[in-house]
């Protein structure tokens, strides 16, 4: 383990991958920022990272050898952990990496937490499936929430109970 960080393998025989859970750094948000970048329209800015980390979020990475192929962002207040952000690179999705730092937040938010929350666009099916696999329920609709072409898509609020 590094870094509080949880060590694992992944691969097949004779071709293991070593993975790494660190928390998120200032030094990583350059390599997060290409990430989320290639991945969302609009994306989070530098700034947005950078502040989260400062406030005490729990802001994770996934290491792959050496370079980053996800990263998630979970803001806990009072009773509820709301995961932020949730990002696997596209040359390393369909691996269960998003499996791997979901179960990590969910595992570690602290003492206290009733309900974890997150918003999903309503067409990511990819998403959705992981998120209700891991227990989330379907809450509630948030019309033309997210940016979307010219338009705008719904979220759909998902709510996973831990008491």
């Amino acid at each position: 383990m590094v870094e509080r960080g949880l060590s694992s393998s992944l691969g097949r025989p004779g071709t293991a991958v070593k993975l790494q859970l660190k928390p998120m750094k200032h030094t990583h948000v350059n390599r997060v920022l290409e990430i989320e970048k290639a991945t969302f329209d609009p994306a989070w800015t530098d700034i947005s990272f950078h502040i989260l980390i400062d406030r005490g979020c729990q802001c994770w990475i996934l290491e792959e050898d050496s370079s980053i192929a996800g990263y998630s962002i979970c803001q806990v207040e009072s009773a509820v952990a709301h995961i932020l952000n949730l990002c696997v690179r596209r040359g390393s999705r369909g691996r269960g990496l998003g499996r791997m730092l979901l179960d990590h937040l969910l595992k570690n938010v602290r003492p206290g937490i009733e309900y974890a929350v997150l918003e999903v666009r309503k067409s990511n099916r990819k998403a959705l499936r992981l998120y209700r696999s891991s227990g989330f329920q379907s809450y509630s609709i948030k019309p033309g929430y997210y940016p979307k072409g010219i338009g705008r898509e719904d979220a759909i609020v998902l709510v996973k109970r831990f008491s």
